[in-house]
């Protein structure tokens, strides 16, 4: 025992570090966190029941962020030998983030024991963050089916994690289970909120874009992603009995968002030193916070009317 706490604790002590750097709190974390409760209300108005505080559960809430946790780590450990050319920076790390990828799939494990449905989706989704870096990146030549394939991975292992919250909120909530079409506008928007973080954070500096799209590749997916979002925010606004406020509010969101973008896409043309330019007020978690903030106010219109 003295051994493995021996090895745990440096482990732990290194991780408070790494976590201020790579996974801030109140840019990334918090929202991403924010996803899960605000989710469960969204099911529990679907399946027609009053809400009550008993909807969230701090395990799976946990379990939830641990999952995001998670991703960032094995992506990490992946980019090891790329991110760092010192062998001793490069077996250290490794060392380090391996032991972590270790704690956080226990702490997975043992908080979802209860639950047989969440644990299957925990363990599902755990697999599919694996598969995308070691096994598709690795593996597979480079290709264009390939790079489908890997999409498919890379892209399904935050989707998974955000339908995991169903599971969730099923185990704790409602006998009787929501249909698909009920369940996809909810995780497909939270989804694609992460999808828009992802492809926006490095659209104003010098840096490798996701699957190397040049920066008209990343306006075309962002503007693709956000005309989606507008499809499912209206399916979305009409199932779940929105206010008048909600329904124009959340319904027009989406295309305000593309037209803010595309009308304020930095120019980084003749520009050398790309880091120094200011970030643009939409990239990054902007779309999944206004996203939160909406619903928020939605739900309190609700309460106040009950």
């Amino acid at each position: 025992m003295r051994k493995k706490l021996a090895r745990v604790l440096p482990t732990l002590l290194w991780f408070r570090s790494y976590a201020r750097v790579r996974l801030p709190f109140g840019s990334l974390i918090l929202p991403l966190a924010l996803s899960f409760p605000l989710s469960c209300i969204l099911y529990h108005r679907l399946s027609g029941q009053l809400i009550d505080l008993g909807l969230v559960s701090i395990a799976e809430w946990l379990s939830f962020i641990l999952l995001f946790i998670q991703l960032r780590l094995i992506d990490d450990l992946d980019d090891v030998q790329d991110d760092h050319s010192n062998q001793h920076q490069q077996n250290e790390l490794t060392q380090h983030l391996s032991m972590l990828l270790i704690i956080t799939a226990n702490t997975l494990v043992a908080l979802n024991m209860a639950s047989f449905r969440t644990l299957l989706a925990v363990i599902f989704a755990t697999l599919i963050s694996y598969a995308g870096p070691f096994l598709i990146k690795r593996f597979l030549p480079p290709h264009p089916a390939s790079l489908i394939l890997g999409w498919l991975f890379f892209e399904g292992a935050p989707a998974s994690f955000f339908v995991y919250i169903y599971f969730a909120w099923l185990s704790h909530s409602s006998p009787e289970p929501l249909s698909i079409t009920q369940i996809a506008p909810i995780a497909g928007m939270f989804w694609l909120a992460y999808e828009i973080w992802k492809f926006s954070r490095k659209v104003h500096v010098n840096a490798m874009q996701p699957y190397f799209l040049p920066k008209a590749g990343v306006r075309l997916v962002l503007s693709l992603l956000l005309i989606l979002a507008a499809a499912l925010m209206m399916a979305l606004v009409n199932m779940a009995d929105f206010s008048t406020f909600g329904r124009y509010g959340a319904g027009l969101f989406p295309l305000v968002f593309f037209i803010w973008m595309n009308g304020t896409w930095p120019n980084l043309s003749g520009i050398e030193d790309r880091e120094t330019i200011t970030a643009p007020a939409w990239n990054g978690m902007s779309f999944l916070v206004i996203f939160e903030i909406m619903l928020s106010i939605e739900f309190i219109f609700e309460w106040v009317r009950l």
